[in-house]
């Protein structure tokens, strides 16, 4: 039982973002949220993948079952993945910042519970608890 997860949703499903939000904002056990839509990845043919978002879910001390997540998404359990890195460079991946080969994201293209940019800046920046001393930075 994770205390943070990730889960792929397909737009094709009738995936969006206002439909994921409204699952997300509704769900107490969620602390925070992030997602973005990968509309550009290809595969190892250079064909276009289907689109799809990732979905970063944080339930601060709380455990979830992955087959709650998946029940709440009506998805398979198998889309849903226990987070093994965290939560910096699991972002930093949607956005495939180390990754020049793939399609690149722009942070901007985020939907989030948090403050991203802020969230990035301060990692980036060794953030020292002073919001005020902290200035734009990209994510990459």
């Amino acid at each position: 039982m994770p205390k943070r997860a990730e889960v792929i949703l397909y737009a094709e499903d009738g995936w969006d973002t206002e439909k994921i939000i409204s699952i997300v904002e509704l769900k107490q056990s969620i602390k925070e949220y992030a997602f973005i839509m990968h509309d550009s990845d290809l595969d190892e043919n250079n064909v276009l993948k289907k689109p799809h978002f990732h979905l970063y879910l944080g339930f601060g001390n709380t455990n979830v079952k992955f087959e709650h997540i998946a029940a709440w998404f009506n998805t398979k359990t198998e889309l849903v993945q226990k987070i093994k890195t965290n939560k910096y460079f699991l972002l930093k991946y949607y956005l495939h910042c180390n990754h020049p080969e793939k399609s690149q994201y722009n942070i901007e293209q985020f939907t989030a519970s948090f403050d991203i940019q802020l969230f990035f800046t301060a990692h980036n920046i060794g953030y020292d608890g002073n919001y005020s001393a902290v200035a734009a930075a990209a994510a990459c």
